[in-house]
């Protein structure tokens, strides 16, 4: 049985359950919620941007919640180039039953001097994503309009 205790929200990729079964086979869905007040962006290079989260009034993200044994957090951190790339931090999460609990976020960081970007994804990384969102019974716009904001912001820059 996984850790009840080391709760993981994923958003991005890690909604996908078989890509998810095989970075953590011991991980157990712990139930959903929501994130309130942040929003999802594309961040990184050129065809190559990856999902983060950041603050933002008034918006939210849908998440599944992952019940992690130390050897998939220590999988995760692996596959999130954890401290690297992504940081981790516990937020409070909105569950379905409109209770809240803390869970641990993977969130892209911001290194000086290699600035990562508002950018559009693979559409292999994208299609993973969507894949995820079906999987779990999410609104796929909420993708789709992070993808239009890349859009919009690339488009501001040329």
């Amino acid at each position: 049985m996984a850790n009840p205790e080391r709760l993981n929200l994923a958003y991005g990729s890690n909604l996908n359950l078989e890509q998810m079964h095989k970075r953590c086979p011991s991980a157990e869905i712990a139930g959903k919620g929501i994130l309130e007040n942040y929003r999802l962006l594309f961040k990184g290079q050129e065809g190559h941007a990856y999902l983060t989260i950041e603050p933002y009034d008034g918006s939210f993200v849908p998440v599944l919640l992952w019940s992690l044994e130390p050897s998939d957090e220590i999988a995760l951190d692996k596959y999130e180039e954890f401290p690297d790339t992504y940081y981790k931090e516990n937020l409070l999460i909105k569950k379905e039953d409109g209770k809240y609990i803390t869970a641990m976020a993977y969130i892209m960081t911001e290194p000086k001097g290699k600035e990562r970007t508002i950018n559009l994804p693979s559409k292999r990384y994208l299609n993973t994503v969507f894949v995820g969102y079906e999987e779990n019974g999410f609104d796929k716009r909420i993708i789709e309009a992070a993808v239009k904001y890349s859009e919009n912001e690339l488009k501001k820059k040329s």
